[in-house]
């Protein structure tokens, strides 16, 4: 695990350099997705979780429903990568994203958790959302096959690369 660490903490190191315009709403949507999906997660693992254990399941845990999170949350980048400027923080929520927010968001706490270690999620937790993003894109590519979430497309990856504002931040989950 602390292998996995040191690696993270280098490949955070490394990135595009940031656009000046910073994307605003793409950047918010990460933000929802970090924010919502490590409540999701904490709420679904922790032992007094009372939801969870009475025959619900968290919705992290459904393959299908991950896969499909996944593909719609792609979806929404893509086109918000191209429209960020001419949209509104309205628009952006009114697309019906909330449920995929949860499921996508739980999905990259859970790889990054299996990958790095609780500490390490805490402490990315507090970073910019692409550098949450940015560890569950490493953490994943770390993970034994079986254990992986989905994979983000190319254009997803180059994305969250180009927005990223302070490329390099991981440094200071290692201190």
């Amino acid at each position: 695990m602390k292998k996995r660490a040191t690696a993270l903490l280098l490949s955070l190191m490394v990135c595009a350099p940031a656009h000046a315009d910073r994307a605003p709403y793409t950047l918010q949507l990460l933000d929802d997705i970090k924010q919502e999906g490590m409540t999701l997660y904490f709420e679904a693992t922790s032992d007094t979780s009372h939801h969870f254990s009475h025959g619900h399941h968290a919705p992290h845990s459904d393959p299908d429903k991950v896969k499909s999170g996944f593909h719609l949350f792609e979806i929404l980048l893509s086109w918000l990568s191209e429209h960020d400027d001419e949209t509104s923080f309205e628009t952006v929520q009114g697309i019906g994203q909330e449920g995929t927010i949860h499921t996508v968001g739980a999905e990259m706490t859970r790889v990054i958790e299996k990958a790095f270690g609780r500490d390490m999620l805490v402490c990315i937790s507090e970073l910019e959302p692409t550098e949450f993003a940015r560890a569950y894109m490493f953490g994943n590519e770390t993970l034994p096959e079986g254990q992986r979430g989905p994979d983000f497309s190319a254009e997803t990856r180059l994305t969250i690369r180009q927005i990223s504002e302070n490329p390099g931040s991981g440094l200071a989950c290692a201190l």
